[in-house]
C-alpha cells in the first residue's frame, strides 16, 4: 500500500541563533513545477498538523517547506524571547537557510502574522505572494487593548494539561472539546502524532510546554500594523465567521494596497478551519497563487 506523504516525511534541521529548528520538505508530485511555498503554523500546533493541505498543494505542483517554530514539534524550546518579532526572525532565518530567491508565504494564526511581519522586513523582497489563514492581526484599535487587558489565551495555556497516560486518552479528551470536535480525522491524527512526544516513563506529553505557549500569547503586542501597511504584494486572507481573530475590517486593510488581493470567509468555520476543512483552504491557496482566484471582494462559502 502506498503511504501518504505525511507518513514518510523526515525532519531536517538548522540552527536559529542557538536553537535547533526542525522543518519538513514536501516535494511536488505534479509535472507542473511551480515556485515553492513556505508554510508556518499556529501557536500550540506543529508543521505536520497541516499535512492534508500540503498533500493537496503538492498535487497542484507546489513544493512545500514547513517549519516547526521554536518549541513546537521537533524544534528546541527556549523562554528567551519577548515578542512576535522572534517568530518573524525565524521565518527569515528559514528562508535564508533554504537559499530560495522567490517564494510564496503561507501561515495560520501566529504563522500568518509572522509571515506578514517577515515579508514587510525582507529587504530582498523574496515573498512574491502571501496567503494568510486567520492571521492574528486583530485590528489597529483592538490590538491597542493589549496594553490594558491581559491576553485571555495565555491564562488558558497556563492551565493546560501537559501529560497523558497515552495518545488514546489524549484523543478521547480532546475530541470532546469544542475546538477539536470538527477537525477532519486526517488533520487530528497528524496533530496527535506530531505535537506530542513519549516520555521516559512511557507517558506522553505536549511537545510545547504550556508555559512557553502562554509566553507566546503574552508576546503579542500592539504596533505590528505599521509593518502590515507597507506590504504591496498580492495577499489572500482566509478567515471564518466563527472567529474574531481577523475581522472583516482587518481583511480589508490587509488587502487594500493591491487590487489583485482577495479575501474570503468560511461561513461555518472556526479559527481552526484549516483543520476542519483543509481542502477548502488548499483550493483557495492554489487558485490564488496560480492567478485564478476571484479578487477584490469578500466571499462567504459553506463547509462541505
Amino acid at each position: 500500500m502506498r503511504k501518504r506523504q505525511s507518513e514518510i516525511l523526515s525532519p531536517e534541521f538548522f540552527r536559529f541563533r542557538k536553537i535547533k529548528l526542525a522543518y519538513y520538505s514536501v516535494p511536488s508530485v505534479s509535472k507542473a513545477k511551480k515556485e515553492p511555498i513556505l508554510f508556518f503554523h499556529a501557536n500550540g500546533f506543529s508543521a505536520l498538523t497541516y499535512s492534508p493541505i500540503y498533500e493537496d498543494l503538492s498535487k497542484a505542483g507546489y513544493p512545500v517547506y514547513a517549519l516547526d517554530f521554536m518549541g513546537h514539534g521537533l524544534s528546541e524550546a527556549t523562554d528567551e524571547f519577548h515578542d512576535w518579532y522572534f517568530f518573524r526572525d525565524q521565518v527569515l532565518a528559514f528562508l535564508d537557510h533554504l537559499g530560495l530567491e522567490s517564494v510564496f508565504g503561507v501561515g495560520h494564526s501566529l504563522g500568518g502574522a509572522s509571515v506578514l511581519l517577515a515579508a514587510s522586513n525582507d529587504s530582498k523582497k523574496r515573498f512574491r505572494k502571501l496567503a494568510v489563514l486567520d492571521p492574528t492581526v486583530l485590528t489597529p484599535f483592538t490590538s491597542k487593548l493589549l496594553y490594558f487587558v491581559p491576553n485571555p489565551l495565555a491564562k488558558l495555556a497556563d492551565k493546560r494539561r501537559a501529560i497523558f497516560k497515552n495518545l488514546q486518552v489524549v484523543e478521547r479528551s480532546y475530541r470532546m472539546m469544542p475546538m477539536y470536535k470538527r477537525w477532519q480525522p486526517k488533520s487530528f491524527q497528524a496533530y496527535l502524532k506530531s505535537a506530542f512526544r513519549i516520555r521516559p516513563d512511557g507517558q506522553f506529553e505536549l511537545c510545547l510546554p504550556p508555559k512557553i505557549e502562554a509566553q507566546i500569547f503574552r508576546g503579542l503586542r500592539p504596533g505590528h500594523w505599521k509593518n502590515y501597511e507597507i506590504l504591496r504584494q498580492q495577499i489572500l486572507v482566509l478567515s471564518a465567521t466563527r472567529s474574531d481573530v481577523t475581522p472583516p475590517s482587518a481583511c480589508r486593510k490587509l488587502t487594500k494596497n493591491n487590487l489583485e488581493s482577495a479575501y474570503f470567509r468560511h461561513s461555518d468555520g472556526s479559527h481552526f478551519f484549516p483543520m476542519e476543512d483543509p481542502s477548502w483552504v488548499s483550493n483557495h491557496i492554489a487558485r490564488f497563487l496560480s492567478g485564478k482566484e476571484n479578487q477584490g471582494k469578500m466571499k462567504y462559502e459553506t463547509i462541505s
